[in-house]
């Protein structure tokens, strides 16, 4: 597994324990797809997919998201989407 590869693991690992500690209680479960750029391997965009016990769309929360999600794989928010209630 070359260095990059485990770079981008470790990286999803960290951010999916971010997400998870923001609201444990309703998360369960999140799937995180990311675009890199082919030249440098760097993330250019993300799109976290998360299943709620209600299924819900709270803003405030998709705002926390998309700024740990930035932190985390540094990246710009304008480059996140975050969506609820998709199957696992």
């Amino acid at each position: 597994m070359s260095a990059e590869v485990v770079e981008l693991h470790n990286k999803e690992m960290e951010l999916k324990k971010q997400i998870k500690a923001l609201d444990n209680d309703n998360i369960t479960n999140i799937r995180v797809d990311m675009a890199c750029n082919v030249n440098d391997n760097s993330i250019s965009e993300a799109c976290i997919y998360i299943v709620s016990k209600d299924d819900i769309e709270d803003a405030e929360m998709k705002s926390r998201i998309r700024e740990i999600t930035a932190q985390c794989l540094e990246i710009e928010t304008t480059n996140i989407e975050v969506i609820y209630g998709v199957a696992e």
